[in-house]
């Protein structure tokens, strides 16, 4: 591409996000018409007492924080204040506000904001409107250049699951906020932190907002995977196939042996997993996740899909190897998995011998426990062979 058809083609963005600025200045105005009941003299009059305020504040962080807070200031001022902390970019902020002149990085977005409690109902619906607005235009923005706001949508998105959970599950503006979501990251990335990969989904199911919406991502997720692995849907990068990292995020949720959203959600992915997977890598999952599986899925309802899981750590391979007990931990979880086997009249769901998994079990804890105390003894006399040596090392009184 020449340079003259650079500049060209950049020009045309610029003229493009100009036309954008303008219908987003105008589409806050119409919020603050209609839910403020502003007439065009009133949004003039408050722009210019707005402007003022701003020239002996700086608009320091603080102080537009204290102004949402004041009790004394009327919602029409507080609004812009919101405006201008959550704005997608500093050319899309219709009041006067802080620049920095070397970017349009708005400094004050992923700020901690006021809980939605704290504001009037008419603040309220004005600031969710707005985020969704805000949201919408950095997606626009994007389409110029898919790496433009990635940052910003990202604080944005932060922003939706914030008042999410502050929003009850009925109200309609939470589920127009829900939609706006995606499940995976807006752009590509590698960093020392990780790659991109439906990082949102995994911000969304440890998040606390109700578990409504956290069993209607785990639904569109599945909807992706399904779409890709039909060839409906591309992914954009291979490490960012759905398939791959929905194992992965569910995995790393649930290894603490604790999950921030309902058992009954987590058994169903489980299930998921499991009916998607092909046998080597079901195997090398589980064998990671069983102990703490067994733990989250303790009830009896779920004793089914526990015993398929037990079944496939003792009786599968992974990477050519079986389950081995080398350590009292593994010693442990082999007891814990024979008890949750019972007597095995349940196995039949995944292997035609149910008695299999409970023998192997067996003869594995029997070795073991020889083993392991074969091991403990020699570590004990070690020990007291070393503190013989060491008394002939003290100094003589």
């Amino acid at each position: 591409m020449s340079h003259s058809q650079e500049m060209k083609d950049r020009q045309q963005v610029q003229d493009r996000h100009e036309i954008l600025a303008k219908h987003y200045v105008k589409s806050v105005e119409d919020l603050l018409s209609k839910i403020f009941h502003c007439s065009a003299a009133d949004i003039c009059q408050h722009n210019t007492i707005w402007r003022k305020w701003n020239e002996i504040s700086a608009q320091m962080l603080d102080r537009l924080l204290n102004l949402i807070e004041n009790t004394d200031i009327d919602d029409v001022y507080k609004a812009r204040a919101i405006a201008v902390l959550i704005a997608p970019s500093v050319l899309f902020t219709p009041f006067a506000r802080y620049s920095d002149p070397r970017s349009n990085t708005n400094v004050f977005l992923g700020s901690a904001l006021h809980p939605l409690s704290s504001l009037s109902s008419e603040l309220c619906v004005f600031t969710l409107e707005l985020l969704k607005l805000n949201i919408d235009t950095a997606r626009n923005l994007a389409k110029d250049d898919p790496n433009y706001l990635s940052v910003e949508s990202c604080y944005l998105d932060k922003y939706v699951l914030w008042f999410l959970a502050e929003l009850p599950a009925d109200n309609p503006l939470a589920e127009q906020l829900f939609n706006r979501l995606s499940m995976n990251d807006l752009e590509c990335f590698i960093g020392e932190d990780g790659s991109s990969g439906y990082n949102p989904f995994r911000d969304i199911m440890e998040s606390s907002i109700p578990d409504v919406w956290k069993r209607k991502a785990d639904e569109q997720t599945r909807n992706i995977i399904e779409a890709e692995a039909a060839g409906a849907r591309k992914p954009r990068m291979k490490r960012e196939r759905a398939w791959p990292n929905y194992v992965k995020h569910i995995g790393s949720l649930a290894i603490g042996k604790s999950i921030p959203y309902p058992v009954d959600l987590l058994a169903s992915q489980i299930a998921y997993i499991e009916k998607w997977s092909n046998w080597r890598d079901w195997c090398s999952f589980v064998r990671v996740h069983v102990d703490a599986l067994l733990t989250l899925l303790a009830d009896e309802k779920y004793r089914r899909l526990c015993i398929k899981i037990v079944a496939s750590v003792v009786l599968g391979e992974v990477d050519g190897r079986k389950f081995e007990i080398a350590y009292t931990s593994d010693l442990n979880l082999a007891k814990k998995m024979l008890v949750m086997c019972g007597s095995g009249g349940d196995l039949d769901v995944c292997f035609a011998d149910e008695g299999e998994c409970v023998d192997e079990l067996r003869r594995l804890i029997t070795r073991a426990e020889v083993t392991l105390a074969e091991r403990n003894a020699e570590i004990a006399e070690a020990k007291r062979k070393e503190e013989i040596i060491l008394g002939k090392m003290k100094k003589v009184a």
